[in-house]
């Protein structure tokens, strides 16, 4: 299974409404896959948060009965033939829930960061690294006003005995050590890729889901010609994958495969639009 696949169907396993062998195949590519595992993970804590929420009323039987009886006895509404089908979807996407819009807008911009530090790391390794270089030794401090001190050392013992015993010598001062800076790791260039990856496969999965939903709305012919684009450019993403795992030091073939996703994201963005 792929992982758009399994992205595609991985909230209807949440809630339990896939057949046994299509849930045995999400389970088994969860258990090998590791960044749609943690898209998992996501909608499973949302979903537990949503469980945990609590209304500051209780609806009782009788206030459902009373919605009803409005409902029943409400007009029906009649859409007006001009009417376009960008405000019906417009319309369809104004419930209380997250928007598939405003989580698509959500998910991009946190990419957009991601792929900015990840350049600004790159553009970092380039340079050469001086300023944790470390401390080569410690300097001695200079000599004590007023005491002389021999231009060449001499070896204890050439001194007479009573001039070593009477005339101490003066102490070093002791420097105290500094220490040790601390530095923290930034993430490297691969964890940032594949975060970034994990956010766009999301929202490939949320667009996808509100396409299908409306899929029967849009004209034939522009429904055939999204279809071809979206089959091409999931090749180029296979390809860029491909790519990117063989080579993920080549920050070329890191922003190729990101410029698929984006295209992707795109594509699907038009078509919940029309």
């Amino acid at each position: 299974m792929k992982c758009e696949d399994c992205i595609a169907t991985i909230e209807d396993y949440l809630d339990n409404e896939l057949d046994n062998s299509q849930a045995e195949r999400v389970r088994s590519h969860l258990n090998a896959c590791a960044e749609c595992a943690g898209v998992y993970d996501a909608l499973e804590q949302e979903q537990l948060v949503y469980s945990r929420y609590q209304r500051d009323f209780e609806v009782s039987p009788a206030m459902w009965a009373a919605i009803e009886s409005k409902i029943e006895h409400e007009p029906a509404r009649k859409v007006s033939p001009g009417r376009s089908l960008r405000e019906l979807l417009a319309g369809l996407f104004a419930t209380p829930r997250l928007s598939f819009a405003y989580t698509v807008a959500l998910v991009l911009i946190a990419v957009g960061a991601t792929v900015l530090v990840m350049s600004y790391l790159q553009k970092g390794a380039s340079n050469d690294p001086t300023e944790f270089a470390g401390n080569k030794g410690v300097q001695p401090p200079p000599p004590s006003a007023g005491v002389d001190q021999p231009a060449t050392p001499q070896t204890p013992g050439v001194q007479d005995g009573a001039n070593i015993k009477n005339e101490p010598g003066p102490r070093a001062a002791t420097a105290p050590r500094p220490k040790p800076r601390v530095v923290k790791q930034p993430p490297s260039p691969e964890q940032l890729v594949r975060e970034a990856e994990g956010k766009y496969l999301a929202a490939i999965a949320i667009l996808t889901r509100d396409v299908n939903r409306n899929r029967s709305k849009l004209d034939p012919l522009v429904l055939a010609k999204f279809e071809t684009a979206l089959a091409s450019i999931n090749r180029t993403i296979e390809e860029t994958r491909a790519a990117a795992r063989g080579n993920p030091d080549d920050p070329i073939a890191l922003q190729y495969m990101l410029s698929a996703y984006s295209k992707k994201v795109e594509i699907l963005r038009d078509m919940a639009r029309n």
